[in-house]
């Protein structure tokens, strides 16, 4: 499984990312797809991360957010009075999961 880059440049979700390269913040201001500003945080993240290799940006970022769910799912375990070993026994069955799998490969 590899992290899919192909649908960020083709599908109409995100802002093209030659305007993103060139004119940032007016894209982001007049964008004809989305309201303004609808997805700041997103938008300005591919605006960012444009010129560079952004398909290594964005799977470093997929993959520490799945790290991320990982240790809250177990935090969340313990306080929900699961005994540690089943937590432990359980959050690698939640990283081996295929909606996981999938999730942390595919930027849409």
């Amino acid at each position: 499984m590899r992290f899919h880059t192909e649908y960020i440049a083709s599908n109409f979700q995100f802002l093209n990312l030659a305007l993103l390269r060139s004119r940032l913040w007016e894209t982001l201001y007049y964008s004809h797809v989305q309201p303004p500003l609808l997805m700041p945080k997103r938008a300005c993240f591919f605006g960012s991360c444009a010129a560079k290799a952004y398909g290594t940006a964005f799977h470093v970022f997929h993959i520490v957010l799945g790290a991320a769910s990982s240790l809250l799912l177990y935090r969340i375990m313990l306080e929900l009075a699961v005994t540690p070993r089943i937590a432990f026994a359980l959050t690698p069955a939640f990283i081996a999961s295929p909606g996981c799998i999938l999730w942390e490969n595919y930027p849409l």
